[in-house]
């Protein structure tokens, strides 16, 4: 998740104005506590009616269904993210001088450091809680390799890091993408149209591998290799919206940015009778597409949320939630799993025993983690990256 350099300039292309900042900001950190919470509903549905999904009492299915899937709000990470590489890239690429060994550090730098707190974190906990639903005991060293070099798409998770899925596909859009502005000779419009086509064309060798030859299937590496596939249009349509920002946003009206919202809810929709019907999950990645032009009127339509003329108070709040978006959206599940083993067998029955009980010490619990936690971290750690990246310009 990389973060925008924003300010209110039309003639300075590799900007957007304020409003349109605080809406990013806003929009990542909802989309952050929006995964936190489909997690929350998880947990307790998981708690009280069990893990595998068709065994629930159909109300509560279809509360895990709607609830407890985050994959639609992980589909605007992309998006943002791919808009906002870049406007990072924008002034170098205009220079015909990209300064790659810059990029490369600042997209490091931006990532890892929490990630291996976190993965950290994960081991600890993976170690100390005992019966973490659809996790084995075995050591899970291939994993964790695959992990510190961003590639456990391809492999599984870290056990307690399964958001981290989201994590690989992004680091390896930062490597594609100045790999495609080479081929390209740095022309913005031609990478991107070819790496959506290329990684389409890989999705759809990998289906026809699946439905008409019947091989690759159930396959670790097939699996990963078929979402960083499939949702790299996401991220790409997000670098095409930053390279016409200026020609776009004037052309998105109040009702087509309420449409796009409203193609955003539908993609969601789909997503969550998907995984009600518990459709594999290499289909269910497809409903992003339909969600796809919505995401981008949200993004395109940013002033009409009215945030360029937000008061102070209002602005603070959109700073804060950019903050705690990327820590919040890492560092949730494993505390989470904490609070959940060594925090409710201490409580009253009447808050570990029902419902909405686990669901308040849940919520309580990581009010307290982004206000204690994440927000410090993260603020600590962007301080030092700019201070480290100053270094190099």
């Amino acid at each position: 998740m990389a973060d925008p350099s924003l300010a209110s300039d039309p003639s300075r292309p590799h900007r957007v104005d304020a409003g349109a900042e605080r809406f990013i900001d806003l929009m990542r950190g909802v989309a952050a506590l929006a995964v936190m919470m489909t997690h929350i509903i998880d947990l307790v549905i998981t708690d009280f009616y069990g893990w595998t999904f068709a065994e629930n009492p159909p109300g509560w299915r279809w509360l895990r269904a709607i609830g407890g899937t985050g994959e639609n709000w992980v589909w605007l990470f992309f998006l943002i993210s791919g808009f906002c590489i870049q406007l990072s890239l924008r002034r170098d690429l205009e220079s015909g001088r990209p300064r790659w060994w810059r990029y490369a550090v600042a997209r490091v730098t931006r990532i890892y450091p929490i990630y291996l707190l976190t993965l950290a974190l994960a081991l600890a906990v993976w170690k100390w809680v005992p019966n973490i639903p659809g996790v084995t005991d075995a050591w899970p060293g291939r994993q964790l390799a695959a992990s510190l070099l961003s590639l456990q798409i391809f492999t599984g998770p870290v056990p307690v890091m399964e958001v981290s899925w989201s994590l690989s596909c992004e680091m390896l859009y930062y490597g594609m993408w100045p790999v495609l502005l080479v081929l390209c000779g740095l022309r913005v419009r031609a990478a991107a149209w070819l790496g959506i086509l290329g990684s389409l064309a890989v999705a759809g060798g990998l289906y026809l591998a699946w439905t008409r030859w019947g091989i690759l299937r159930e396959r670790a590496f097939a699996d990963g290799l078929w979402t960083v596939s499939i949702l790299c249009g996401l991220w790409l349509a997000g670098v095409l919206l930053a390279e016409h920002w200026h020609r776009v946003i004037p052309w998105v009206g109040k009702m087509a940015w309420w449409l796009g919202w409203g193609i955003f809810a539908t993609g969601s929709a789909l997503l969550f009778v998907g995984r009600f019907e518990s459709t594999p999950p290499w289909e269910l990645h497809l409903t992003a597409w339909v969600a796809l032009p919505g995401m981008v009127l949200m993004l395109a339509g940013a002033r009409h949320a009215g945030l360029g003329a937000a008061g102070l108070r209002m602005q603070a709040v959109c700073r804060w939630l950019g903050v705690i978006s990327y820590p919040c959206y890492l560092l949730h599940f494993p505390l989470l799993l904490l609070v959940r083993h060594g925090v409710l067998p201490r409580l009253p029955s009447g808050l570990r025993e029902t419902e909405a009980g686990q669901a308040l010490v849940y919520v309580l619990a990581m009010g307290l983690m982004l206000v204690a936690l994440a927000a410090p971290l993260e603020t600590a750690v962007m301080g030092w990256r700019r201070r480290l990246l100053r270094r190099l310009d």
